[in-house]
């Protein structure tokens, strides 16, 4: 994975991670499971925990990148919650690409990585929001 992309990557979160949630949310035509989507969030914050990052962020980064749905699979070939390429499964976190769509396997992977460009990057979520800030003045 290049830089360019986890630089991209990780500056799509500034608006996630800051962003304000209205007061009223447009309804959803799917049905929303949502004992499935908290059991799904405890996993999410055991695994930010595990490796050093706010849950806070990771859930973002989460609903941001699958919208908390276990099965998501993009045009490019991302797999799981966080969605995570194959190649970078594979060597990140030595699984093969089926494994991907494994929730708990994909949220200890997906917050591996994101842990290790964080710190790679050096950014914090109060860099995301500062960022955020300065774009609005």
């Amino acid at each position: 994975m290049s830089i360019k992309f986890d630089i991209i990557a990780l500056a799509s979160l500034v608006l996630v991670s800051c962003a304000n949630v209205p007061d009223e949310t447009e309804s959803i035509a799917i049905p929303i499971n949502h004992e499935a989507i908290y059991d799904l969030q405890l996993l999410a914050t055991q695994a930010a925990h595990r490796h050093g990052i706010d849950h806070r962020l990771f859930h973002a980064l989460i609903k941001h990148e699958s919208a908390w749905a276990p099965d998501a699979l993009s045009p490019k070939g991302a797999r799981g919650l966080t969605q995570i390429m194959p190649r970078t499964g594979e060597t990140e976190c030595g699984l093969e690409r089926e494994l991907l769509f494994d929730p708990e396997l994909n949220l200890d992977c997906g917050a591996f990585y994101f842990s290790k460009l964080l710190n790679r990057f050096k950014i914090s979520r109060k860099s995301f929001c500062a960022q955020k800030l300065l774009r609005e003045i």
